[in-house]
């Protein structure tokens, strides 16, 4: 197996272990003698995949992370299989891969906890009538113990009280499963907001590419929350989400309205690069990129997936694609080496992406890597626009 490893190995550390028999004998030896009394790995918490990269790094080598090992090389007969039983020891399911199997029985598991629950589910939630909700609750289950984390859940547009699995879990659908309270606890912003707008605004949020400008506004309201969130402590009980509620109420028809400008902004911008990007030839090879780069910026639901804080990043992307195109035709070749150079870490960052677990891919540290892309893009088509910090393709590779 640890052969296989080193042998996953990206090529530029690989051949810093060579032979890898040789290294892979040397690596077991360090871990055998790490190992306690018991056979198990002493004072040592993580992955197989960890240790192994610890042990290579020790040698005095190239610096190995876990992540370095592509471990979906790893023949599948040194991986480790598993089987989920039941009760009965029935099987429920098998396979080799530990984060399929999990999302794969995710809700057959939330569902099964939720049945022995202390915490009782509730579902179409319009404001707080849950009492006072535990961090966590723990029921005996076999010979062992099970803990559940309650949290509110937004799915479909309906607020319920369900209990999860894991405390990322709950940390994640509370902070959305509490905006979706708010707003359906709260009188809507819109109709206040539009009528301060002016016509130009007006204008340039009817070049959106949601169903509806309704639609985009609520959107627009629903970003506004989530970063009015952002600040506040989450309420546990009826008390702290009533105070809440009367803070954001407060502040929401100003901060919506201030929201709705940076939209209206970024969608000018964008109008205008469409309409430009269109009048190029259908063949080429700078408006496919530009239209795939516009498609992972402005999309329906864009603005509460950009989040408002990063409105402004937004426009300014949109910006350097208008830039781009100022510059493209003027030196074509060099606009197509720097394209170059984004895709293939663009396509580094997808194929890392692909092999995440489904519930890891919107963690904070890959989001940030999401939008590193488009700062290199700034920085090698744009660089009059500046970024917030220094970037390029080496950095993405690193994060």
């Amino acid at each position: 197996l640890v052969q296989a490893m080193i042998r996953a190995l990206p090529r530029a550390l690989r051949r810093s272990f060579v032979p890898a028999p040789t290294y892979a004998a040397a690596v077991v030896d360090r871990l055998g003698d790490r190992a306690g009394p018991d056979d198990e790995r002493s004072g040592r918490s993580g992955s197989f995949a960890e240790a192994v990269a610890e042990v290579l790094t020790s040698f005095g080598g190239p610096v190995v992370r876990a992540h370095d090992i592509d471990v979906s090389a790893v023949p599948e007969h040194l991986r480790v299989r598993v089987r989920v039983v039941d009760d009965d020891g029935a099987v429920v399911a098998a396979g080799r891969d530990l984060a399929g199997l999990q999302q794969r029985l995710a809700e057959r598991t939330r569902s099964a906890l939720a049945r022995i629950s202390p915490v009782a589910e509730q579902a179409d939630l319009r404001t707080w009538t849950v009492g006072t909700l535990p961090r966590t609750v723990e029921v005996s289950q076999g010979a062992g113990t099970v803990t559940g984390y309650p949290a509110l859940v937004l799915s479909a547009g309906r607020v319920a009280l369900r209990v999860l699995t894991s405390p990322q879990e709950q940390q994640r659908a509370m902070l959305r499963g509490v905006r979706g309270l708010l707003l359906a606890d709260m009188p809507s912003p819109v109709r206040a907001v539009v009528r301060r707008l002016d016509s130009a605004t007006k204008l340039a949020l009817s070049h959106q590419p949601y169903p509806t400008v309704p639609a985009l506004l609520d959107d627009t309201v629903a970003a506004t929350v989530d970063a009015l969130l952002v600040t506040a402590e989450l309420p546990w009980d009826e008390a702290a989400y009533v105070g809440l509620r009367t803070d954001v109420a407060a502040t929401l028809v100003d901060a919506t309205e201030g929201s709705v400008r940076s939209v209206a902004e970024a969608l000018a911008i964008a109008h205008e690069v469409s309409l430009r990007t269109s009048a190029l030839d259908a063949e080429s090879l700078l408006r496919e990129d530009l239209e795939v780069q516009m498609q992972g910026l402005v999309f329906d639901g864009f603005v509460a997936s950009v989040g408002v804080d990063r409105l402004p990043d937004l426009a300014r992307y949109l910006a350097g694609m208008r830039r781009r195109l100022d510059v493209a035709v003027a030196d074509p070749a060099r606009d197509t080496r720097r394209m170059a150079e984004v895709h293939e870490v663009e396509d580094a960052y997808l194929d890392r992406l692909d092999r995440l677990p489904a519930a890891r891919r919107h963690d904070e540290d890959v989001t940030r890597v999401r939008w590193m892309l488009e700062e290199l893009r700034v920085s090698l088509f744009a660089q009059h626009l500046g970024t917030p910090s220094p970037v390029s393709a080496q950095r993405i590779h690193k994060a």
